[in-house]
């Protein structure tokens, strides 16, 4: 799910050699992860102090 996005799903596509599983269908289930990381990403730029929490 790192910034290859697009390339692991065609990777992903060609592994699973299941022609009723479109790719429409494997973006579509990844969306949501990357939309997940966008707003962790966002959250770190606003805020840094999260990414310092632990340390």
């Amino acid at each position: 799910m790192t910034p290859p996005l697009g390339i692991s799903r065609f990777v992903i596509k060609r592994t699973i050699d299941d022609p009723s599983i479109s790719l429409f269908d494997i973006f579509s289930g990844a969306f949501p992860f990357a939309v997940i990381m966008l707003l962790v990403l966002i959250s770190i730029i606003l805020y840094p102090r999260l990414s310092l929490y632990l340390v």
